[in-house]
């Protein structure tokens, strides 16, 4: 008890769940968790960056990381900023694929597709699309 779950327990030894979880109360034994507990030097970390790139560094779950932030009440960080669109940059797009636009301009790929669309443009693909079926 403690160390397995109670559902699995319950299952094993053909008892009821509550059965289980009612004496290991009895017992003063804690509930099993596959929770790992998080480093301090990761705690540390919280609200600096992102719960997600976080948790892929340290090998934790993102949703482990973001219930341990939440529980210190710490505010997740602010990654989504806003981005300034120059002449250059108007001007650029739709000459090349959005993937190679957003690197060239240090933007994320959506950021890029969305302009391009509120804006009408067509992307270089569908250009080159449309020069295949005009050249038929």
């Amino acid at each position: 008890m403690g160390k397995l779950s109670d559902t699995y327990l319950a299952r094993k030894w053909r008892l009821p769940q509550s059965a289980v979880f009612k004496k290991r109360k009895e017992l003063g034994i804690p509930p099993f968790s596959r929770a790992k507990e998080v480093p301090p030097e990761i705690i540390n970390r919280l609200g600096k960056q992102s719960d997600r790139s976080l948790g892929k560094e340290c090998g934790l779950s993102y949703v482990r990381l973001q219930k341990e932030r939440k529980r210190l009440k710490i505010p997740p960080i602010k990654e989504q900023k806003r981005v300034i669109w120059t002449e250059e940059m108007l001007a650029k797009l739709g000459t090349m694929t959005d993937m190679e636009f957003a690197e060239k301009f240090g933007i994320s790929l959506s950021s890029a597709w969305r302009k391009r669309k509120k804006l009408n443009l067509p992307g270089k693909r569908e250009q080159l699309r449309d020069k295949r079926k005009d050249s038929l």
